[in-house]
């Protein structure tokens, strides 16, 4: 019987125990200790190395807006770390506006706000009609693609949660 090059290429991978190997009574290794905690620090290597090269894949050029294969703007570290100050002030509004913190505001107001930045989470998902957003006419680059695949998307459920969140605190 002949094996698909997928089922040849996935067992070249990850091999399958034989027969025999499947008949045979399960067999615990024997390591001491010392030895299974060197095993897990090499396993954990191993897997922080397999994520963080896949992430540098990942965001490789796609973390930034770029025309004609030129970044429209390089970040500074201050602005990505306001932006990151940003995030978790948004997300403990949101936390604030579910009853899960308590801030010291009038629920009407945090109301409001969640309301307002639904509002902005639906502005960027749609977009500004030239670089990000849906209706982005600007195509073709790395973070075009992800902008239509991941950010615009995100940043569209973000919207609906937030919302949902603001109408059911009814204040």
């Amino acid at each position: 019987m002949r094996r698909s090059n997928t089922a040849s290429r996935a067992s070249k991978r990850c091999p399958s125990p034989s027969a025999s190997e499947r008949a045979k009574p399960a067999r615990r290794m024997s390591m001491t200790p010392e030895q299974a905690v060197d095993r897990l620090e090499e396993l954990h290597a191993l897997a922080s190395g397999a994520l963080r090269e896949a992430l540098a894949r990942f965001t490789e050029s796609g973390a930034v807006p770029s025309a004609e294969g030129r970044p429209l703007f390089a970040p500074s570290t201050n602005a990505t770390v306001a932006v990151g100050v940003v995030l978790l002030l948004c997300a403990g509004l949101v936390a604030a506006t579910g009853r899960l913190l308590h801030l010291g505001i009038a629920p009407w107001i945090l109301t409001w706000l969640s309301f307002a930045l639904a509002a902005g989470l639906l502005a960027r998902a749609i977009g500004e009609f030239k670089y990000v957003g849906f209706f982005k006419q600007v195509r073709g680059s790395r973070f075009a693609t992800l902008d239509t695949l991941v950010y615009s998307p995100v940043c569209l459920l973000l919207a609906l949660g937030v919302a949902l969140v603001a109408r059911q605190s009814g204040a």
